[in-house]
């Protein structure tokens, strides 16, 4: 037991008790309030840390493991879930610790996706996060991909070169302004929980992944594992787009 853990369970007993009880499959509930007291602290604990590995490591002993079977077993991914609650707050938090954090339960949240969404059982909680990460991804990329904005001179506005004339609004100068001036259409965001279609579920799960497989190396050592053993379980499975 490190020492990390130790205090952890010192100072967040009924945290840690409800943990044991989701692994044993008992009923309980969790008191929001404490645990976001606990992430906290661990958080807290991560940045002391001078290596972030290590911070990681303490955080997969302490938390991970018994947060990842939890997630798995039913009824959670449904969308009173209170761990895809907390996995989608975090994620929207948007501090670059805490995404990675929720980035390494990616391989929990896609396979029992995607199992669950082939035999029609309920998981908006599971879709939720999912589908957070994936408009995150696509708006980061649709930003990176647009070209630096042109800022052509407005004739409509004096300058030391010119006074302006009033522009006819059918001259081909009018029309040329006012193209420049229209905002860029933006892509469509992703649509809502318990709305993803058989054919985007490749496009929504391998978009989600990517981030994680390009930077597979800085997650922890059982992140790996599970986002290997997802891989070959989805290609087994008959999903092309995971091969």
């Amino acid at each position: 037991m490190t020492s990390v853990e130790k205090r952890f369970g010192s100072e967040h007993p009924e945290v840690v008790s409800h943990l044991l009880k989701l692994l044993q499959g008992e009923p309980t509930e969790f008191n929001p309030t404490e645990f976001a007291a606990c992430r906290g602290e661990l958080l807290a604990y991560a940045r002391a840390e001078s290596v972030p590995e290590t911070a990681f490591s303490q955080l997969e002993e302490t938390f991970c493991q018994p947060f990842s079977t939890a997630l798995a077993i039913e009824p959670s991914g449904t969308e009173t879930c209170p761990l895809c609650n907390w996995l989608y707050d975090w994620y929207q938090d948007g501090d670059p610790l805490l995404r990675h954090f929720v980035l390494g339960f990616l391989p929990v949240l896609v396979w029992n996706y995607t199992l669950r969404y082939k035999k029609r059982i309920n998981a908006a909680g599971y879709e939720a996060c999912l589908l957070l990460m994936y408009n995150d991804i696509t708006a980061e990329r649709n930003k990176a991909a647009k070209p630096p904005p042109l800022a052509l001179p407005a004739l409509t506005v004096q300058s030391p070169y010119h006074v302006p004339k009033e522009l006819h609004r059918s001259s081909p100068l009018a029309r040329l302004h006012r193209s420049i001036a229209a905002p860029a259409a933006e892509a469509a965001a992703a649509p809502e929980g318990g709305a993803v279609r058989p054919e985007e579920l490749p496009a929504v799960c391998g978009t989600v992944l990517q981030p994680m497989a390009h930077d597979l190396a800085s997650f922890l050592p059982a992140a790996q594992l599970a986002f290997c053993s997802l891989v070959l379980r989805l290609a087994g499975a008959g999903y092309k787009w995971a091969e």
